[in-house]
């Protein structure tokens, strides 16, 4: 009995080990510096009939997911992904500073070569004035450069 549970439970343990994952070459810049303190990173994909929430992880250079997941995001039902994660800037006067950021995402973007996500936070004054907010609540712009096209945002 204890052979069969031992084996039962290596063959699970390998079994989640061996998933596939899709690695994307994503870099994020949060003003202009290389952000490596990011966590709690998923992509909210809503479809046709329901929303479902994918767990990634993310460092820098390079953001993964499981395959299956990678399917769904890339299927014809999928309307809409949103990336959140969580940004903690530490070189902020000696103390740590919280930002959340939701993001839209067209799922085509991930069958580029790499992306590169820069976000300019309007707390910071010099980012407020150079990209004008649109909206009285905006609290950050961000730009998307893929290598030969950029999405930068309108004055």
């Amino acid at each position: 009995m204890k052979k069969l549970i031992l084996l039962l439970s290596f063959l699970y343990s390998f079994s989640i080990i061996s998933q596939e994952t899709k690695n994307f070459d994503l870099i994020i810049l949060v003003d202009e510096e290389l952000a490596t303190n990011i966590s709690n990173i998923h992509l909210q994909v809503i479809s046709q009939n329901d929303t479902i929430n994918i767990g990634a992880s993310y460092h820098p250079g390079n953001l993964s997911l499981p395959q299956k997941r990678f399917e769904q995001i890339m299927s014809d039902k999928t309307k809409t992904i949103v990336m959140s994660f969580n940004y903690f800037n530490s070189k902020s006067k000696n103390r740590l500073k919280h930002y959340s950021y939701r993001i839209s995402y067209n799922k085509n973007w991930l069958k580029e070569s790499f992306n590169i996500l820069r976000i300019y936070n309007f707390d910071k004054r010099k980012y407020r004035k150079k990209y004008n907010p649109a909206f009285e609540y905006a609290t950050f712009a961000r730009e998307l450069d893929f290598g030969w096209y950029s999405i930068i945002p309108l004055k």
